[in-house]
């Protein structure tokens, strides 16, 4: 009995080491912002989405004041992807915005300007909003949405692009999207 006794012990003592000496799970920290129209109006609704490398960790949606706040492990960096939804009634009315790399070893604070679909602000702004619908295709290649092509290609297509190299990448993007807009 003894024996056993002094083998629980030892057994326990050598599961707390082990475990006082695994590192630690990141720590949560908060990715806060306000989600505001070219023209300073706050917008409500915007999806914003979490992504750590492909894996989508949370998404929020911005209240009436534009803001939007979410927590997420910390760590390593995030992506951060304002949308729209395409089930709700502002699917088409905005284009997306991504921002990449964002360092996640603290808190962020992360405010965003949207492109309104139909509204040419300058060749900038559209390369920023067909960023965020590259961005798109990739998510949306891991789990296809007809619904979200079909926004896509609603908003897109509104889109008045000079440069030719990114005309083309326009092209492409919407050609992709008329594709999955097509699949079941």
């Amino acid at each position: 009995m003894r024996s056993t006794v002094q083998g629980f012990v030892i057994a326990l003592a050598s599961a707390v080491i082990l475990i006082t000496n695994s590192p630690v799970s990141a720590q949560d920290i908060a990715v806060t912002g306000v989600v505001r129209s070219t023209n300073d109006k706050p917008i409500f609704m915007i999806e914003v989405t979490a992504y750590r490398d492909s894996q989508e960790l949370k998404h929020v949606f911005t209240h009436e004041d534009g803001r939007y706040e979410m927590s997420v492990p910390g760590g390593k960096p995030l992506t951060l992807r304002f949308d729209t939804h395409d089930t709700l009634n502002n699917a088409i009315d905005w284009h997306p915005s991504v921002v990449a790399n964002v360092d996640a070893a603290k808190d962020i604070v992360l405010d965003r300007k949207l492109l309104q679909a139909g509204d040419g602000v300058d060749e900038v702004t559209f390369i920023d909003a067909l960023n965020g619908y590259e961005f798109g295709a990739y998510w949306e290649e891991q789990i296809p949405s007809q619904g979200y092509a079909r926004s896509v290609l609603a908003r897109i297509g509104m889109m008045k692009i000079k440069t030719p190299v990114i005309a083309e990448f326009w092209g492409k993007l919407k050609d992709h999207f008329q594709e999955r807009a097509r699949r079941p």
